[in-house]
């Protein structure tokens, strides 16, 4: 990729900017969503809606059904699939972001603030 390509940016990126982001959070998987597979093509599926995912996506969303963190489940996809581990972040932060605004992933809970009660 040219250093001119890096600075071309598509109109919808804008909106999956995340100015600052905690890697530790843990995404929780939305009860209405369903990933299942159908000829070896993974799927998501929210009631009447179906989602396909690529390898990448579909690794991220296993990791995140199995309560990995954000950055647990990018270590992980980088392992996996040979990724610089920046690379697997971005995806992960990516598909994090669309994976919110379709409601699959309901919320973003701090594991480590989860079991102390407000004083």
């Amino acid at each position: 990729m040219s250093r001119v390509a890096l600075h071309i940016k598509p109109e919808w990126f804008e909106e999956y900017i995340v100015p600052e982001l905690n890697t530790a959070l843990v995404p929780q998987v939305s009860h209405e969503a369903r990933r299942r597979k159908y000829d070896a093509t993974p799927w998501l599926i929210r009631k009447n809606d179906w989602y396909r995912l690529d390898p990448i996506g579909d690794s991220i969303w296993c990791a995140y059904e199995e309560g990995l963190s954000i950055a647990a489940a990018s270590a992980r996809v980088a392992r996996e699939h040979n990724l610089p581990l920046h690379v697997a972040l971005a995806s992960a932060i990516f598909d994090l972001a669309r994976h919110q605004a379709l409601g699959l992933i309901e919320q973003c809970v701090d594991m480590q603030h989860k079991s102390e009660r407000p004083k």
